[in-house]
């Protein structure tokens, strides 16, 4: 059975959009997944087990490796077309601008 884990995240609100900010260092680029379903972001990743020299023998592990997966549902709706989400220093940073809000109109009732 392959191991899971949960990288810490923030969740971040200005005036214009939402940002998230996970901390999922030694996970490649390529390994990393973003995917909005509504107002649900779905973060996703992998981080492989360390290769270690045959001859070291291990005496403390604390490095969680394998898959994970975060939801987050976010307060508001987001423009879907416009995220955008970047990898630095072991960071994946998700920026989400805020939809416009939607125009009410007084409807007549005859």
């Amino acid at each position: 059975m392959e191991n899971t884990w949960m990288p810490a995240l923030d969740l971040t609100e200005t005036k214009r959009e939402f940002v998230i900010r996970a901390e999922v260092p030694g996970v490649p680029r390529e390994n990393l997944d973003a995917h909005l379903e509504g107002e649900i972001l779905t973060l996703t990743g992998h981080r492989e087990k360390m290769t270690r020299e045959a001859n070291e023998n291990l005496l403390w592990e604390e490095r969680e490796t394998g898959r994970f997966v975060r939801s987050i549902r976010l307060p508001k709706a987001v423009e879907a077309a416009k995220l955008e989400a970047h990898y630095t220093d072991g960071v994946l940073n998700v920026t989400l601008p805020k939809a416009a809000p939607e125009v009410r109109s007084k409807i007549t009732i005859k």
